[in-house]
């Protein structure tokens, strides 16, 4: 295998088990279930990530809602961070929640082991709950239950994140929902596409049209210093991570067990989920060949999809990896290729100029190190 796609990356997808419905989870509940992963099994594919050359490997927790896990997440960790320290690797950790049961206990456990914690939050009460409803409590508000425990926990240092999904219904209001969020005080706002629903023409048109108005108020936010950093602006900024499609350095371990080359077969079922399976959990082996393959079969199918316009265009160092969306069209029906690429290219050229403008403002360079 090519050194470029050795995993440095383990995504747990921890647990089945969610007490939200968000209407754009990928995450096939059919198949999964309320599953959650052992002790055992993580030990495994921790040990498996490890034996990978590399000195920096991350491992990201997710779900279902992993904190409804919290314990096991403890001993999860226990684990990965006596290994990392027995083989001298610095372990970067984060985790991604609804935030409905956040409480101190756990802000002071992620606080203390330097958790990057990710906030799934998409603006404001309308816009959160149109798309983020509870299983049971129908009517009540996730929204309010996020800012509850947000206004009710002592954050102290701990550098919170919110993650935005932007759906097509809500493309014309992202700055509004941005300036919500802003308002909570995160120190991290990503904003990312549901590349999986049905763009139109005119809602992507609402929304480079707000991407642009974003970047005018970013501005504004460095100038007032009152900014907050993007991961995708500090990643085009500082050239991390680029080619993602040509770079897959990710291994994804689903609830049943398991590992998966993308986490988009997570989305699928039975037999169909079966051919992007890449090792299972009983040996701490992920089978590399076989990973090989599939890699270089859906960059082959891209291509030949798409024909030369993606390998001459100037953005492909940037865009989004599209081999994840490939698994998940093509399995589950439906055409992706010109919404991803029209909204991969509204991100590409508001962040670039971005980054281009504010070269030499002292506040861009001090947050991002630039």
């Amino acid at each position: 295998m090519d050194k470029k796609d050795y995993p440095q990356s383990l995504n747990l997808f921890l647990t089945g088990k969610c007490n939200l419905n968000c209407k754009y989870c990928f995450v096939s509940k059919k198949e999964i279930g309320k599953k959650t992963l052992s002790l055992e099994q993580i030990k495994k594919s921790i040990d498996a990530l490890f034996k990978y050359p590399g000195k920096k490997k991350t491992i990201a927790f997710s779900g279902g809602e992993p904190t409804i896990e919290f314990d096991l997440i403890k001993e999860v960790y226990s684990y990965a961070r006596q290994k990392a320290d027995e083989k001298k690797i610095v372990l970067d950790v984060s985790i991604v929640t609804n935030g409905t049961l956040l409480d101190q206990d756990k802000v002071d456990f992620f606080r203390k082991n330097k958790f990057i914690v990710k906030i799934s939050l998409d603006g404001d009460r309308k816009t959160h709950d149109a798309n983020r409803p509870f299983v049971q409590k129908k009517g009540a508000s996730s929204f309010d239950r996020v800012m509850e425990n947000l206004h009710n926990i002592d954050r102290h240092d701990l550098k919170l994140a919110a993650s935005m999904v932007v759906v097509p219904e809500s493309a014309s209001e992202l700055l509004k929902n941005i300036k919500r969020l802003q308002a909570e005080d995160f120190y991290y706002i990503e904003f990312y596409p549901d590349l999986y629903a049905t763009w139109t023409p005119k809602q992507i048109k609402n929304f480079e049209k707000s991407l642009a108005e974003f970047s005018k108020f970013y501005k504004t936010t460095l100038k007032n210093k009152k900014s907050f950093k993007n991961s995708l602006l500090d990643s085009f900024t500082n050239d991390i991570g680029l080619g993602r499609m040509n770079n897959c350095g990710k291994i994804n371990v689903g609830p049943q067990g398991g590992f998966y080359v993308c986490d988009k077969a997570l989305s699928l079922n039975g037999k169909t989920k079966e051919k992007y399976l890449v090792g299972k959990m009983d040996v701490e082996k992920i089978n590399d060949e076989k990973r090989k393959r599939i890699l270089n079969r859906l960059r082959k199918g891209f291509f030949e999809t798409v024909g030369q316009k993606c390998l001459e265009c100037s953005y492909k160092d940037y865009c989004f990896c599209p081999l994840g969306n490939q698994i998940y069209f093509k399995e589950n029906g439906g055409d992706y290729f010109d919404s991803f690429c029209s909204i991969s290219k509204a991100y590409i050229k508001n962040f670039l100029k971005l980054k281009k403008d504010l070269k030499y403002n002292p506040s861009f360079i001090n947050l991002y190190k630039f």
